[in-house]
């Protein structure tokens, strides 16, 4: 089977786009340096919607939750399918908030991502 040889032409256009390509990437990894913000640095309403949830209960949204599924089955059984949807979306979101909000807890609102966790620290 004879081979194929690949045409000058081709190779210096590919060179030419990974070049292109190279420098794109360099661009915009300068660009998101610059737009990084420090490990735990937070912003003003991070930190006051995690003031106002952290004196919450974590049994709070566990409740809300549950009571968003009791909720929604209740108004599929009045024939009200597309609120009793919309209610039942209402739970995983307020499972995910409570989820958040215990992180937060443990974590601490400033916690470093280079710092191994409370909750990891407790398994060695």
């Amino acid at each position: 089977m004879p081979t194929q040889s690949i045409p000058e032409q081709s190779i210096r256009g590919f060179s030419s786009l990974t070049s292109t390509l190279k420098e794109n990437v360099d661009a915009v990894k300068s660009k998101m340096g610059d737009l990084s913000t420090t490990p735990g640095e937070e912003g003003e309403f991070t930190q006051s919607v995690e003031n106002v949830t952290s004196k919450l209960p974590s049994m709070t949204w566990l409740g809300l939750s549950v009571g968003s599924m009791v909720a929604s089955a209740v108004l599929l059984g009045t024939r009200k399918k597309e609120l009793a949807n919309f209610v039942g979306l209402w739970a995983p979101c307020f499972m995910l908030i409570g989820i958040y909000n215990k992180l937060v807890k443990l974590e601490g609102t400033g916690a470093s991502i280079h710092s191994p966790s409370k909750a990891v620290k407790g398994l060695h």
